[in-house]
């Protein structure tokens, strides 16, 4: 962010933690999550035990009988069809959420890093 800005910062942060989890959008949608998270909060610790939640439930979900993901699993063209409905409403309620938490956590965070950035000067004077 210092050589950046701060949605710079954010961003590139947010990609290489895609890049380095093989999933782009989905782990830079966590990551843009976990670092507004990060700068709204001030806590390193309330990223790391959503990342922790969310490895949690990637393995209980290994665990589940191959039945349950039935209604959401893509294996043919046919699924596609049957299943459109229901995984449109998923993507525009998932896209709608995703979009709300990024917004209510990127609110006011450029006040926040000013005020930030000038007490980090004022106590190297």
């Amino acid at each position: 962010m210092k050589k950046t800005s701060m949605w710079g910062g954010i961003l590139i942060s947010s990609i290489l933690f895609g890049v380095l989890h093989a999933d782009m959008i989905g782990a830079f949608l966590f990551g843009l999550i976990a670092c507004l998270l990060y700068l709204r909060t001030g806590n390193l610790l309330l990223p790391i035990l959503m990342h922790i939640l969310n490895n949690t439930l990637a393995v209980i979900s290994s665990f589940l009988p191959a039945s349950w993901f039935d209604g959401v699993v893509i294996a043919t063209r046919e699924d596609i069809i049957n299943n459109a409905s229901t995984l449109s409403v998923l993507l525009v309620i998932s896209s709608i959420l995703t979009a709300y938490i990024v917004v209510k956590l990127g609110k006011g965070l450029s006040k926040k890093r000013e005020e930030a950035m000038s007490a980090l000067e004022t106590i190297s004077e």
